[in-house]
């Protein structure tokens, strides 16, 4: 659960709320107690980010460290997305995060 971010060094945390986590080594009832309060910790409205959209707008974000969830409050209104993985980090995207 706990990672190191390649260029910071700093300690996060990574899971995937979605596949019903559980912690190795620990009960289940104990392991569902911690990931639900992580869970609620990281769903904080102060935790969270939403953007007002402009024409032109993008956003970036890194997601080895980041819990995202887009949500569909854009109406009848196109929404278009692209996926950029990066194979090996450039210099200039490294110095961005």
């Amino acid at each position: 659960m706990v990672q190191e971010h390649p260029r910071t060094g700093e300690r996060h945390l990574y899971i995937c709320f979605m596949l019903d986590p559980v912690v190795v080594g620990w009960d289940r009832a104990r392991s569902a107690d911690l990931v639900r309060t992580l869970l609620t910790e990281a769903t904080r409205p102060e935790c969270q980010v939403r953007l007002s959209w402009s024409v032109g707008d993008v956003a970036l974000w890194d997601n080895r460290v980041l819990l995202h969830y887009g949500v569909r409050d854009y109406g009848a209104f196109p929404r278009e997305l692209e996926r950029v993985l990066i194979a090996r980090p450039s210099t200039f995207i490294e110095e961005l995060v």
